[in-house]
């Protein structure tokens, strides 16, 4: 009819997965002959409903006898007792942890020996495939297992600092008659020297009998510390000062980074300097200013009026508020300084006369970088034809040419 609706809504939650291995603690509390004690704890949380405790044969087969599984919201758990083992012999439990849909999301494993019969004969020395001794050393210092050592104990933790690039791990056999080899992450590694990686690394030894059938497998997962290390604490530099400061073409004398200002005397025909500071700091910063106005490139260009005019270095520390300028005052010679009379003869004929003036006039008052300044006429070198280069040209005028 168009009319009559109905909304259907699913939920979908997405559940946090991840299990750190190190939240799960599963272990073989005590065993003897005919018993296993085991204990757990189980983190809360992360999808985690229910766990499957199950004991496997020395045959590597999973018991169809010992199979245990319960609900479970995390925490503390034990089995008061596995009672279906025989004496003498080597049992793997494994716990799986289980979500709601009886996935597993993860599986820690123990492994224990049970003990001989009281008062029954003593083994057979050619079936001893357990060890007298491991050890686990980074140079010349012992690292602790959890739990310590034992013969019958099978699975071992330890720990190292991130910089721990390698172990050296020593086994002994207790009976002579047998042998082992020892594997990193099942590749057999021949003198015991183990390389590691950051995280966990398995090192499994394997005791081979006298009889040759009888065998024990020991495991020590040795964890190398893969924190990230947080970068070290420091402060901005108040570092403003320069270390160097060249001027090509002036010399403003030895340069020091306490001195901050400077003066020189130039050619009159040196026509612009490239200045080059370098920073005390890496990362502190400058700027270069002549008459007041930033210059990008450093290429700073001449003439400069007779008085001096400033190149200033504004140097600003890496803390953002801490600065310094740098002042070179040049003084650029006129062409008079130097000793030679300046042409006042524009046109170029050879003679000063009223067509110089002429053209001297077109150009009055007309500054450096004006439409129609000529250079020529600036006869002080100021940037500007003024009053001082008309005096110039009149005490340099002989009147018209003879020849005009």
């Amino acid at each position: 009819d168009s009319v009559t609706t109905r909304t259907y809504t699913v939920s979908v939650t997405r559940k946090d997965l991840t299990i750190p291995p190190q939240s799960v603690n599963f272990r073989v509390s005590s065993s003897t002959h005919d018993l296993v004690y085991l204990a757990w704890e189980i983190p809360r949380g992360r999808g985690i409903t229910a766990y499957v405790l199950q004991r496997y044969e020395p045959d590597g087969s999973a018991s169809p006898y010992a199979r245990w599984e319960d609900s479970t919201n995390g925490g503390a758990g034990h089995l008061q007792g596995d009672g279906y083992v025989q004496p003498h012999t080597q049992y793997r439990y494994v716990l799986m942890l289980k979500d709601d849909s009886g996935a597993t999301l993860m599986e820690a494993s123990v492994s224990v020996l049970t003990s001989p019969t009281p008062g029954s004969d003593p083994p057979d020395p050619r079936t001893d495939a357990t060890l007298s001794s491991l050890s686990v050393d980074i140079w010349v210092s012992r690292v602790d297992f959890d739990p310590s050592f034992s013969p019958d104990w099978l699975d071992y933790k330890a720990s190292v600092a991130k910089d721990v690039p390698e172990i050296n791990v020593t086994a002994t056999v207790n009976h002579s008659g047998a042998s082992y080899v020892m594997k990193l992450g099942g590749v057999i590694d021949a003198d015991g020297v183990i390389p590691l990686a950051m995280g966990s690394n398995s090192i499994t030894i394997e005791v081979t009998a006298e009889d040759s059938v009888t065998t024990r497998i020991y495991t020590v997962i040795v964890t190398r510390d893969d924190t990230p290390v947080p970068p070290p604490i420091t402060h901005p530099s108040s570092d403003a000062a320069l270390s160097a400061l060249t001027l090509s073409g002036i010399d403003i004398g030895t340069f020091d980074s306490a001195t901050t200002s400077y003066s020189a005397q130039v050619a009159n025909d040196l026509a612009q300097t490239t200045v080059t500071p370098k920073v005390n700091h890496s990362r502190a910063s400058y700027v270069i200013k002549f008459k007041g106005v930033i210059d990008d490139d450093g290429v700073i260009p001449l003439p400069l009026v007779l008085e001096g005019d400033d190149i200033s270095i504004e140097v600003t520390a890496e803390d953002g508020s801490t600065s310094q300028a740098y002042t070179v005052t040049v003084t650029r010679a006129s062409s008079t300084d130097t000793g030679d009379t300046p042409s006042a003869d524009f046109s170029g004929d050879g003679v000063l006369d009223l067509t110089d003036f002429s053209l001297f006039l077109d150009v009055y008052g007309k500054r450096a970088g004006d439409a129609g300044f000529d250079a020529r006429m600036d006869l002080d070198d100021s940037g500007e034809v003024g009053v001082r280069d008309f005096f110039i040209f009149v005490s340099l005028f002989k009147g018209p040419s003879a020849d005009k």
